[in-house]
């Protein structure tokens, strides 16, 4: 994002290096807040669509019913680790393939998904989740089945641990 910024002109771009959690366990604001009572959460109605939860925004799976559905995705489920090849390698969600779309033009990444299979694109922070769907979205190409997860995903040893991030609307 910070590159993103300095190449559209900003000048007093940052980098928190401590990253996302940090950032929030600090108490600093992120996005837009709502705090939603625990009995709205109970409340709150969930939209399946080719057998995922939607997120609040556009594009976005809800990141807490995947966190908990993880040990037990559908086969017609597959997540698309988006980070270069050794980053996926350093550990990645269980299940996941690696395709690197950054350096790839919209219908290539279309092109190498999986077919025939709901997919979700995932990272360590949510923000390349979100660009590689954007770009598919943004080049008009079919993202009914593509979603990407929005979340801070650190994996260890076989053991990821996971912070959901807070929707941006």
């Amino acid at each position: 994002l910070a590159k993103f910024l300095i190449a559209e002109g900003y000048k007093n771009v940052k980098v928190y290096a401590a990253g996302m959690p940090n950032w929030k366990k600090a108490g600093f604001e992120t996005t837009k807040r709502k705090v939603i009572a625990p009995q709205e959460k109970a409340d709150k109605k969930i939209e399946i669509v080719h057998g995922v939860a939607k997120g609040v925004d556009e594009g976005s799976v809800d990141g807490e019913w995947f966190k908990s559905k993880l040990n037990k995705l559908s086969s017609n489920l597959q997540i698309v680790d988006v980070r270069p090849k050794a980053d996926f390698n350093t550990g990645h969600l269980k299940g996941a393939i690696n395709i690197y779309a950054e350096e790839m033009s919209p219908k290539e990444f279309y092109k190498a998904l999986p077919k025939n299979k709901t997919i979700v694109i995932s990272c360590v922070s949510g923000g390349r989740a979100l660009e590689a769907w954007m770009k598919l979205n943004d080049a008009n190409l079919d993202v009914s089945k593509i979603f990407y997860f929005d979340a801070y995903i650190d994996c260890t040893n076989n053991q990821c641990k996971i912070e959901v991030n807070e929707p941006l609307d």
